[in-house]
């Protein structure tokens, strides 16, 4: 009889502990998920004041610069319109299957590209890059920049970012490719992976240089507008 009554007491006891055991382990799971979303909440909220920030930065931006209409926006949009019909009637030579062109045609476009150059360049050493908005300041050293390592370009060039993030945080990985790779976008629960990539430089004839330069142009234009227009440009 004796030794029954310690059995049952062992067995009271087990049972005691692993009850023990899971409340504890229910309240460890609880302040984990507890700090988790607060951690993401607060994250949130960080990205959330960075936004509301850059959007009243962009009005004033767009305030300041209307000022300077006929100075810098007026001449900054006839260089681009002149260098995408330059454009326009250069591509009508090209044989994109082919990737070629006659090499007369092609030194006419880089011509063309030089007189944008130098209407920029024109306008930067009066200051102008002063009072252009934040994006449209870097949409064009990007597109400058390309345009100016297309023009001796033989083969295409692309920078590919590979984004991973969870929960706000995250990593990013830039490396680059002979080709263009298609952009891609997951998301699951917290994580998210991004891919996308962009031409860097090709050959003028090329279909990627095409692309690209077409894509650029037509947001430089919406910038531009957004300006001179206003913000209801980009509807």
């Amino acid at each position: 009889m004796g030794n029954g009554s310690i059995v049952v007491a062992a067995g009271e006891s087990s049972s005691a502990w692993a009850v023990a055991l899971i409340a504890a382990l229910g309240t460890l799971f609880g302040v984990v998920v507890t700090v988790v979303g607060s951690i993401y909440a607060a994250n949130k909220k960080v990205k959330e004041l960075e936004l509301t920030y850059q959007q009243k930065l962009q009005e004033a931006y767009l305030q300041n610069a209307r000022a300077y209409l006929e100075s810098v926006y007026l001449p900054l949009h006839v260089a681009v319109s002149k260098l995408a019909a330059a454009y326009e009637a250069f591509r009508a030579y090209i044989d994109f299957d082919a990737g070629a062109v006659e090499s007369f045609r092609a030194d006419d476009f880089r011509a063309s590209v030089q007189g944008y150059n130098s209407a920029l360049d024109s306008l930067f050493d009066r200051g102008a890059s002063a009072f252009l908005t934040v994006d449209l300041e870097q949409r064009l050293e990007s597109f400058n920049e390309f345009l100016r390592r297309s023009l001796s370009a033989t083969e295409v060039r692309s920078k590919t970012l590979v984004n991973f993030s969870y929960m706000g945080m995250g990593q990013e990985a830039l490396f680059e490719t002979r080709r263009k790779m298609h952009p891609m976008s997951m998301r699951l629960m917290l994580m998210r992976f991004s891919l996308d990539s962009q031409v860097m430089f090709a050959p003028v004839y090329a279909r990627e240089f095409e692309d690209r330069f077409i894509s650029d142009l037509a947001v430089l234009r919406t910038l531009i507008k957004e300006v001179t227009l206003g913000a209801h440009s980009r509807a």
